[in-house]
């Protein structure tokens, strides 16, 4: 089985992209005209129109960037191994991060939730001959909840083979 979020990610890349554009136009429509042009305490009301809708873009993607970080995750359980690659949509981080599991060796995964729950993690976990191994969380706050119960449903597949296994 193959679960990715692609789809959600190009709807946030777009809305990014939109926002970015309609602060650009507002920007050439203000500053173009002379409707905005009274001062008040040697502040134009261009000034602070502009200032206002920088600080509402400001807000957007510090949200989006710092507080949700939000990742494009691809997973794939297809063969003898468990396959989990993802990325941050921060376009300031562009770590990518890939890891391969066998089937076999997989132990368990846990939630996490955090930020109010905005922010949820999959931690997952694999034996090895020194012990227990434990991921990097992965965060699939972007994933749909029918995509979550897929995964989770999986993922608990695993588990339970490996349990029942020993």
């Amino acid at each position: 089985m193959i679960i990715d979020n692609g789809k959600s990610e190009i709807k946030i890349k777009l809305v990014q992209f939109l926002l970015l554009l309609v602060f650009a136009v507002l920007v050439a429509i203000l500053y173009g005209s002379s409707y905005f042009i009274e001062s008040v305490y040697g502040i134009t009301s261009r000034n602070v129109v502009t200032i206002v809708f920088a600080g509402i873009i400001v807000a957007f993607f510090t949200v989006e960037f710092i507080l949700l970080d939000l990742h494009y995750v691809y997973y794939s359980d297809n063969g003898q191994k468990i396959i989990f690659r993802f990325y941050p949509l921060n376009p300031f981080r562009n770590k990518r991060t890939s890891f391969e599991i066998f089937q076999k060796d997989f132990i368990k995964f846990e939630v996490k939730k955090s930020m109010m729950n905005l922010r949820e993690n999959v931690i997952v976990y694999q034996i090895t001959p020194k012990g227990l191994a434990k991921y990097p969380p992965i965060n699939i706050s972007l994933f749909k909840k029918a995509d979550k119960d897929r995964l989770f449903s999986a993922l608990r597949k695993f588990e339970k083979h490996k349990v029942q296994g020993q």
